[in-house]
């Protein structure tokens, strides 16, 4: 396969690099006091630096406050802190704010810091209290020299259809890309960082912010392009490449590292893959699609990550997978039939129960033992046997709070649902929702209408009206974040 063939030309082409010596707007609210991180500039550490601790600066502190607090993008580079408790609002001026930042994605599990990861000066993580800057991450490319990487690509890849200054390009943008991978891991004290590795890779280590100690986690050929941590916390799944590019895979690899032993393992995907998509489906499975395409997908297996051994649950097309309790649902659109089939198959590949509907479903929502499916005239809901029960006009939208709760939209009208579905109750909005977030004690929740953002409170049933922008008109999701001051 040609797999195979990139494998055996990548090793050899490895290996001679290291014979010959290669270095490896509406108006925002007026606000009542101004907050702005400081910048601080740090020495570009080595590859394997630690990373740059920086002392608190001079800062006048914000209240501390009982909260509930929201960092939020206000317009294009714009960010307010709105205290809720407080009832006021700060302007608030990331580092180097030359760029936008994504926010619920990158608070600390505490709520008390902020990752700000900028494209060419690097990462700085900022206690959004104080406004210091707890450590700094510069990034290293001026060591850097695609040749080698270019060299082994070509010879594994000799139909890619990108010229020579096309492919340098792609493996520039590809390493500095890979050096923005950081996040957050398991609590406010340890980040997932990579870093410079050589001409053909950069590694993944994992970062102790209280003492600055840096661990390697892996040293395989490649930059490390995405992370994901298995639900356990004791293992992530890795995968490497020497170019970005979503229609070319043939150099992606894939490794489960574990975080206890360090023990590093490539994955063995199966032989029939072209262009597949991997994932955790448990914390003793990574999930495999062989085949992914537009019109649908074909093959899905499981892969065992202590045996290593996979188990080929689905050897045909369909459209969708949900898992449903200890088995998976798999949907299929049968175009001459002008319905959606439903099979519910174990983990080990038996067939357990079969459902049809009538017309093209498209959208399906997995809530605990049950499955939400929206179909073109009405939705349905299924139990963890595929026995199906009405469920009235398709949905818009479903959001399920941290805890217990779900908000749920249709035809303009908006309700809340306990898990079960049983009981329903509507909500007075302020006008057509069109986004949900969640307060993560579930008491209440953020709701955007075309402009305009507002707070729903649960306990007294009301909305209450935060601000307006142009930027709350357009295609794009809120970029928002729960945060703590105390």
């Amino acid at each position: 396969m040609i797999r195979n063939h990139w494998k055996k030309l990548l090793a050899a082409a490895l290996f001679t690099v290291m014979v010959i010596g290669c270095v490896p707007e509406s108006q925002p609210t007026t606000p009542t006091a101004g907050y702005t991180a400081t910048s601080t500039e740090s020495p570009t550490p080595a590859p394997t630096a630690t990373p740059t601790l920086v002392p608190t600066p001079a800062y006048t502190a914000l209240p501390e406050s009982e909260g509930p607090t929201l960092l939020l993008e206000t317009d294009f580079y714009a960010y307010q802190i709105i205290d809720f408790g407080l009832g006021i609002t700060y302007d608030f001026t990331p580092p180097l704010n030359d760029q936008e930042y994504a926010l619920a994605s990158h608070v600390s599990p505490d709520g008390k810091q902020m990752l700000f990861i900028h494209a060419s000066e690097g990462s700085q993580v900022i206690d959004l209290a104080t406004g210091s800057v707890r450590v700094s991450f510069p990034i290293d490319t001026q060591a850097f020299q695609p040749e080698s990487a270019l060299q082994i690509i070509q010879e594994a890849l000799p139909d890619l259809s990108y010229t020579t200054d096309m492919l340098d390009n792609a493996i520039r943008t590809a390493y500095l890309q890979s050096l923005q991978t950081v996040s957050w891991f398991q609590d406010s004290d340890h980040l997932l960082l990579v870093q410079p590795g050589s001409d053909v890779s950069t590694t993944l280590a994992l970062v102790d912010l209280e003492t600055g100690e840096t661990t390697p986690l892996e040293n395989e050929t490649g930059f490390v392009q995405s992370v994901w941590v298995n639900p356990d916390g004791e293992s992530l799944l890795l995968k490497k490449s020497l170019i970005f590019d979503a229609n070319v895979w043939e150099d992606d690899a894939y490794y489960w590292v574990d975080l206890v032993t360090h023990e590093v393992r490539p994955l063995p995907l199966p032989e029939d893959v072209d262009n597949p998509s991997v994932g955790w489906f448990d914390q003793n499975h990574i999930q495999i699609v062989h085949q992914t395409g537009i019109a649908g997908s074909m093959g899905f297996s499981l892969l065992n990550i202590e045996s290593m051994k996979s188990t080929l649950l689905v050897d045909r097309l369909f459209t969708g997978i949900r898992k449903l309790g200890d088995a998976i649902v798999v949907l299929t659109k049968d175009d001459a039939s002008a319905s959606t089939e439903f099979d519910l198959i174990s983990l080990q590949g038996e067939s357990l129960a079969a459902q049809s509907l009538p017309g093209v479903c498209t959208r399906s929502f997995s809530i605990g033992q049950k499955l939400l499916v929206n179909c073109e005239e009405e939705s349905v809901l299924l139990d963890k046997d595929l026995a199906q029960s009405p469920f009235g006009a398709p949905i818009s939208q479903i959001v399920s709070a941290p805890i217990g709760a779900i908000v749920l939209t249709r035809e303009k009208e908006a309700f809340l649902y306990d898990p079960s579905f049983e009981n329903r109750q509507p909500l007075e909005l302020a006008g057509e929702p069109l986004e949900f977030l969640w307060r993560p004690d579930s008491s209440g929740f953020l709701y955007r209408t075309y402009g305009m953002i507002y707070y729903y409170n649960l306990l007294t049933r009301s909305s209450q009206f935060l601000l307006g922008s142009d930027l709350f008109t357009d295609y794009r999701n809120l970029n928002a974040a729960w945060i703590n001051l105390r």
